[in-house]
Order: structure tokens, then C-alpha cells, then sequence
């Protein structure tokens, strides 16, 4: 793609931020609005696509009417001097991954709970307006100078468009560590369940500084997501309490009506389940840290159960996935069984600092099987509530 020019339109280009393949991004002066932005600009492959042209608007567009204090504000979205364009409020701070790269040990739970619950809420009123992210990763959340947690890159779709273009024996896409098994298989369509898994990945990230999956190739990695049992967490930090471990698997089930109905109820299940100190604790969150279908069908069968008894019938036991032979995945890379500092056990080498940093194009952690998810029985169940809702955000313009 030839260079552009100094001027497109109403946007000054004043230095270039990053280059990939779909995407050019410049911090611009908008002459307009007498202020710098950062102005996006189709990459060379982007460029000899007319059908990824023409989604590039319409994503931008799309964003531009989302107005949420979580979500980064897209100014402007079209074409002018031949170049299209997607215009955006410059953030000042830094890139998730990049917190993540520099920090020693896995994020505090806290902070953990922080920027979920942030992303959680942006993602939930986008879905409101029917409008999908498609590419959560720890690329486009950016923490602010000020202390704010920002989503980006609305609808681009950057990690599904470079998988599809990686060679199969190439080094995975950064962001292909972060797709949802449907958006990788043709024949199921995706939607906004993939978002919740996308955001499953990125907790699971904080909690560990690793990634789910490992692989050397863009093939290897999509035939775990698609196939393969993610890593137990609390294996690489034996910090996380069960019940946060709990809702990191159910997060990152394969089927998307195995998760968690909307990025708020994950949220909520994760503060409880980081509560939830022990599998066999009697704390209410257990059975908040449960999806909610899943409470629901925990309850049913449970009063099925006692019909048939009542009736003098006879019951039956359903196997969990994790007893099932064949279910147990090697680890590769071994893994420090003790940690320094808050006690965290972590292997430098298998960090997302060291190991999945885009310039890097290599993987994390490999997979091994999941322990056995805590029983909703051991918890009193809490009557569940109605999902959160933001009354307070603003309505889209």
C-alpha cells in the first residue's frame, strides 16, 4: 500500500503508533476539532479486499454509536483524498498486555475484579445495541493514565481477520489466543457469546500471566481451542481460589450456552467464585459462581431425582467430562512449584511477558486437564436475582 499523505481530509498525520497487515494507525491533528485522535487507515492486505473495505466502515460506524465511559469514543468513520478512515479519541496510558509484560506476578484479584467488571459493563451495553466486539483481547484494553479501564477496536475483528490470513505452519496471531472455538469453525455461526469467552481469556491472563493455549503454529492453536481442555489456572497460580477457577472453566467451555448468559453475569460469578475459598466450603458464592442455566438445570434434576425416589424408581448419576478416559492433556514446559513474593508459582518462561507477545509470535502455557469443577450441593443456594442492568450509562447517540 503506497504511503499515504501528509493531510486526508480533515486529519494532519503526525507520527505512526503500529502497522499490521489490516490495520495502519497514526496519532493525527483533526483540523476540525482542533485535537489529536488516533486515525486508523486500512493495511496493505486489508487494501486488496473490497468485502474487508467495506467492513472496516462498517464497524467504524457501527462503534461510533456506542457512548459508554468504559468504551473509546470513535469520532469519525468514512473516506476522504481516496483513503477510508476510522477516527477515534487518542487514550493516554497503556495496553493491557503490556501491564502484564512488566508485572512480576499475576494482577491482584482486585485489579482483576476492576477491569472485568469495566469491560464487563462495556461489553454488556454494547450487546444491548446489538453491537459485538468480535476481538476482545489484552491488545485493545487500555488502562489510563487517570485510572480508567477503556475498551477499543470495536467490531474490527483484528484477530479473527489475521488468523484468517496466517499460513497454517506460521506462528499464531497474537490475537488468534483470544478467539472463541465458533469464530474458528466455519459451520457454527458466532455472536456475542464470543465476547464472554474473549473476556474468559483475558482474565484467565491476569490471574496467571499465561494464555489458555500453547502452539507453534496458527494450525496446532486452533485445533486446541476447538478441541482441547484449557490448562487448570489454579495449576500455574495456586492462588486462585477453586470457585475462581470454577468460572474460568465454565467461561471457556467449548459451547457457547455453557457460559455465562452476558459479560455482567461472568463478572458477578467471578467476584463470587474469587470469594469461594474452598470446593467444600459452606460461603453463598459457590452457587453464584454456577452459570445461571446451569443453577437452574443443577435444580431440576435435583427435584427429578427426588420423584423418582419418592416414587420408588430408580436414579442415575451423570459423569462429569473430567472423569471420562482419554480426558487428561500433558503439560509441556515445567512450572515452578513455588512462587516468590505473594506466593504465586510461575515460570518465567511460559509467561505472557516471555512467551505470547505479538512481536514474539509464540504461545504460552500448554494445556493440561481441568480439575474437577466444586458441586454446587456443598453451597446453599441463593435465589437468584435479576441481571444487573446499567441505569446509569449514557444511551448510545
Amino acid at each position: 500500500m503506497q504511503t499515504p499523505p501528509e493531510q486526508i481530509g480533515p486529519f494532519r498525520l503526525r507520527s505512526k503508533v503500529s502497522e499490521s497487515p489490516l490495520y495502519i494507525e497514526y496519532v493525527a491533528l483533526d483540523t476540525q476539532r482542533n485535537r489529536e485522535v488516533l486515525l486508523r487507515l486500512p493495511g496493505a492486505e486489508m487494501a486488496r479486499t473490497p468485502a474487508r473495505m467495506t467492513q472496516f466502515i462498517a464497524a467504524g460506524r457501527r462503534a461510533a454509536r456506542l457512548q459508554h465511559r468504559n468504551i473509546v469514543p470513535v469520532l469519525d468513520a468514512g473516506e476522504a483524498d481516496g483513503y477510508y478512515y476510522i477516527a477515534s479519541d487518542l487514550v493516554v496510558g497503556e495496553r493491557l498486555t503490556e501491564r502484564l509484560a512488566t508485572s512480576a506476578l499475576p494482577l491482584p484479584p482486585n485489579d482483576v475484579e476492576l477491569i472485568v467488571d469495566a469491560v464487563a459493563s462495556a461489553l454488556d451495553y454494547a450487546h444491548r445495541l446489538d453491537v459485538g466486539h468480535e476481538g476482545v483481547t489484552t491488545d485493545n484494553i487500555l488502562l489510563t493514565s487517570d485510572g480508567q479501564v477503556m475498551l477499543s477496536d470495536f467490531g474490527l475483528a483484528e484477530g479473527l481477520g489475521l488468523t484468517e490470513i496466517t499460513p497454517d505452519d506460521a506462528a499464531p496471531a497474537f490475537g488468534s489466543y483470544f478467539l472463541a472455538p465458533e469464530q474458528l469453525r466455519p459451520d457454527v455461526a458466532s455472536g456475542f457469546p464470543a465476547d464472554i469467552y474473549g473476556l474468559g481469556v483475558v482474565t484467565y491472563a491476569m490471574l496467571t500471566r499465561n494464555l489458555p493455549f500453547e502452539a507453534r503454529t496458527q494450525h496446532e492453536l486452533t485445533q486446541k481451542i476447538i478441541n482441547d481442555i484449557p490448562r487448570a489456572p489454579e495449576s500455574i497460580n495456586p492462588n486462585i481460589p477453586a470457585g475462581g477457577a470454577y468460572v474460568l472453566r465454565n467461561v471457556l467451555a467449548k459451547e457457547p450456552d455453557v457460559r455465562y448468559g452476558s459479560a455482567l453475569e461472568f463478572h458477578d460469578a467471578l467476584v463470587a467464585g474469587l470469594a469461594w475459598k474452598s470446593a467444600k466450603g459452606k460461603s453463598a458464592a459457590g452457587a453464584a459462581a454456577m452459570p445461571r442455566r446451569r443453577r437452574t438445570l443443577v435444580g431440576a434434576f435435583a427435584a427429578a431425582v427426588a420423584l423418582m425416589l419418592l416414587a420408588g424408581g430408580s436414579y442415575f448419576v451423570i459423569q462429569s467430562n473430567d472423569d471420562r478416559d482419554g480426558g487428561l492433556l500433558v503439560a509441556q514446559g515445567d512450572l515452578a512449584d513455588s512462587g516468590s513474593g505473594a506466593g504465586y508459582g510461575v515460570d518465567a518462561e511460559a509467561t505472557i511477558a516471555t512467551a505470547v507477545m505479538p512481536e514474539e509470535n509464540a504461545g504460552a502455557v500448554a494445556m493440561a486437564t481441568a480439575t474437577d469443577a466444586p458441586t454446587a450441593t456443598d453451597e446453599p443456594t441463593p435465589t437468584p436475582t435479576d441481571e444487573p442492568t446499567a441505569t446509569d450509562e449514557p444511551t448510545a447517540t
